[in-house]
């Protein structure tokens, strides 16, 4: 599955982390626990100004159902200086084919 996003004002030289993305098995009927089977720390250097595509492998059935999360990283980010974008979230239905080359 891929997030893309963006983000302005942040240090280039700073490997701190922004932004956590998430992939949660959500509950289901009865079952009461998330479970997360991918996830991504985002740092300060990987964001610009242009929509960048950041990727989770994760595998699953498809059964089920699930959730994807972005949280910023508060402590890390500064209202008054930092912008994040979110554009999109896109989730691959067959294995992709660049984990194959």
């Amino acid at each position: 599955m891929r997030f893309k996003l963006s983000g302005h004002g942040f240090d280039k030289r700073s490997d701190e982390p922004i932004v956590v993305a998430d992939v949660i098995q959500a509950p289901f009927d009865r079952q009461r626990d998330h479970l997360v089977i991918g996830q991504r720390v985002i740092r300060s250097y990987e964001l610009s100004s242009k929509y960048k595509n950041f990727d989770i492998l994760c595998y699953t059935s498809g059964a089920g159902v699930y959730e994807y999360r972005a949280s910023v990283v508060r402590e890390n980010f500064d209202e008054t200086l930092n912008k994040i974008y979110f554009d999109s979230v896109q989730v691959y239905r067959h294995f992709p084919l660049w984990d194959v080359l």
